[in-house]
């Protein structure tokens, strides 16, 4: 999952940087929003790879972590609307 993640975010780079694979009339705080949504998986599951050598439930638990930034994400991005 971190991994995969990882690489959404960094395809998401390429393409958005410099416009290279996205219309120029695409929104920089959308780029901006796409970004962050898709690091949100990585940072949550990456340190419970560690949680589950110790606690199996507590790795699961840092997964719901997710959410709350998913949503402080958006809600972070229609702010500015």
């Amino acid at each position: 999952m971190a991994v995969t993640g990882l690489v959404l975010s960094s395809v998401w780079r390429y393409a958005s940087g410099g416009r290279r694979l996205i219309a120029d009339d695409v929104d920089p705080p959308l780029v901006r929003y796409i970004l962050h949504r898709s690091v949100v998986v990585p940072l949550a599951f990456a340190p419970s790879l560690a949680v589950a050598l110790v606690s199996p439930r507590g790795a699961e638990l840092l997964w719901l972590l997710a959410f709350p930034v998913v949503a402080l994400a958006r809600w972070v991005h229609h702010r500015g609307d």
